[in-house]
């Protein structure tokens, strides 16, 4: 596959699952190895408060799960 259709596939899929672009930044980071909340931060670029938000959002809906907490909670998707 090349990467176009890759990006053209992912964009129909945020499109599809209504999704903002934040929330999928934050999915894409999530996969991509950036396992906790600072990291996500420094990664997307975006606000703390941003992160926590969507995290939060895409853990009541089940598409990110949760675990840890000591000292750092650590997220994982739920959907893959």
């Amino acid at each position: 596959m090349k990467a176009l259709d890759f990006i053209q596939i992912f964009a129909s899929n945020v499109r599809r699952m209504d999704f903002r672009l934040s929330s999928a930044q934050v999915i894409l980071a999530i996969i991509a190895g950036y396992r906790r909340h600072s990291t996500i931060t420094e990664t997307t670029r975006l606000h703390p408060n941003t992160v926590t938000n969507i995290l939060q959002d895409l853990i009541a809906q089940g598409y990110v799960e949760r675990f840890g907490g000591d000292p750092a909670f650590l997220y994982k998707v739920g959907i893959i």
